[in-house]
């Protein structure tokens, strides 16, 4: 297999000997590249200052996944057990349905320039429970994705931003 990594200029591939910039396959040329997942069927999900991208596991081109209506900044992206993606930023979480190519978008605060809809890590633990870290906070998610709750109140101070998150042996770490 090859190793990926998002960079401010695109996306490069490691095969074990060279690393190799993977430009030309974007539909258009790609800025900052915030995060990547690999999903259950081994494609790639590619999260840009300007949208969602995909590169299919049986395919080499890379396409747009997010319409143009849609296009926003995706800063982390996670395969939920329906088999939805979901896909965060700074607009909160959108839910994208890949059989059926649907959205259902999902905001933690009715006002949108609120910091806890503006997203920076997901992960999963083990009961199933999704894990969000925001600039407004810290918010736990019930595995249906129907019921949230703000861990930390959101403040004018910087004290409740976390920018990344990680699930190593049943534990988090909040950075």
């Amino acid at each position: 297999g090859f190793m990926w990594f998002g960079t401010i200029e695109g996306l490069d591939r490691y095969d074990g000997y060279e690393i190799r910039p993977y430009i030309g396959k974007f539909p258009s040329r790609p800025q900052n590249i915030n995060c990547l997942f690999e999903d259950k069927n081994k494609n790639l999900w590619i999260g840009t200052e300007r949208g969602l991208y995909i590169k299919k596991y049986t395919e080499s081109g890379i396409s747009a996944v997010i319409p143009d209506s849609l296009k926003t900044r995706v800063t982390c992206i996670l395969e939920l057990n329906s088999g939805e993606i979901a896909i965060g930023g700074d607009h909160g979480i959108l839910l994208f349905d890949p059989l059926n190519l649907t959205y259902r978008k999902i905001i933690f605060s009715e006002y949108p320039a609120n910091p806890v809809n503006n997203l920076t890590g997901m992960v999963r633990d083990v009961t199933g429970n999704i894990w969000i870290a925001t600039q407004g906070g810290l918010i736990r998610m019930n595995k249906n994705f129907d019921v949230f709750e703000i861990i930390k109140n959101v403040s004018t101070d910087q004290g409740n931003t976390f920018t990344a998150i990680v699930s190593f042996n049943g534990k988090l770490f909040l950075g």
